[in-house]
């Protein structure tokens, strides 16, 4: 959800009307997460009352980032209505929330870029919803660029930049075996990038935290990256194995892990024997295969001591 600020800042907002818009959302908070079957209707009608009486207040940094998290959450709870006519709403929604919080990014004030790069991010997986790939790419790699780091570790950032990069590979995975194969190889680099940056700020929070962090997410994009590089850069799976391993405490997630990684391995290995037999191999890329392969099965053997 969205998040608008407790208290206003800078300019004073017509109070009586800035905190029926505040209640208003509070109110659609507190539907939103009600099992009662009319609950998401409900909701839904008091963002739109919250977003009315927004829409009349002068805009300030306060009252526009608590409109773009209205409609931000507004369309999230359309989503979740289905259908076509609910889906047009909801984009709508998120792309005025994400032009409007555009215009307010500002050091010190995080919550206008944390509520736009969310509401990217629910595009982008409302588009995938709509198997309209590449514009679900598009908007996930516009909230990969809109995020950025206040603190080292932050776990809001964190979750953010996670959820970017998975929406982002959801894409890739399916635009990939779509494409032909001089276009496979740049979306796949930036696909390999996204991943990694996210994997490389999740171990940045496991020394801080019990449990793994952002877990599913976790999973979910070493799962494509393994089965990404065995694919198109084998070359690269060893690092992004080991690397992930690093201050890994969760038992279950590492079995998981392992598991996902002892089939890219293999998958890997099938790769490149498939490759050295091609007639064009040269002898020194013959060797080099040759290399690679026997790291890969040793990497296998070691997996349960990573």
């Amino acid at each position: 959800m969205g998040r608008d600020v407790n208290e206003p800042r800078g300019h004073e907002q017509p109070n009586s009307a800035y905190q029926r818009a505040k209640s208003a959302m509070n109110r659609g908070h507190s539907l939103a997460a009600s099992a009662a079957s009319d609950s998401l209707d409900v909701a839904i009608a008091a963002y739109s009352k919250a977003i009315q009486i927004l829409d009349t207040l002068p805009r300030t940094s306060e009252t526009a980032n608590s409109l773009g998290a209205a409609l931000s959450n507004r369309g999230q709870l359309r989503h979740q209505l289905h259908g076509l006519a609910q889906a047009d709403l909801a984009l709508g929604d998120f792309q005025r929330a994400a032009n409007l919080l555009e215009k307010l990014d500002a050091p010190g004030f995080p919550w206008p870029r944390r509520n736009r790069v969310g509401s990217l991010i629910n595009q982008a997986n409302l588009l995938l919803d709509l198997e309209q790939h590449p514009a679900a790419l598009q908007a996930a790699n516009t909230a990969i660029e809109a995020n950025r780091f206040e603190r080292l570790a932050d776990p809001t950032d964190t979750e953010l930049a996670v959820l970017a990069a998975r929406a982002y590979c959801d894409a890739a995975g399916q635009l990939l075996p779509t494409l032909p194969a001089h276009e496979q190889e740049p979306l796949a680099q930036q696909a390999g990038f996204h991943l990694q940056t996210a994997l490389v700020h999740i171990r940045a929070l496991r020394p801080y935290l019990n449990q793994e962090p952002f877990a599913e997410a976790s999973k979910r994009l070493f799962h494509f990256g393994c089965l990404l590089f065995a694919t198109h850069c084998p070359e690269n799976l060893p690092a992004l194995i080991v690397s992930h391993f690093q201050n890994l405490q969760d038992e279950s997630i590492r079995i998981h892990l392992i598991e996902t990684a002892r089939e890219a391995i293999k998958s890997a290995i099938t790769q490149i024997s498939l490759a050295a037999r091609n007639a064009g191999t040269t002898p020194q890329e013959q060797d080099q295969l040759a290399a690679l392969s026997q790291q890969l099965g040793e990497l296998h053997q070691e997996l349960p001591t990573l």
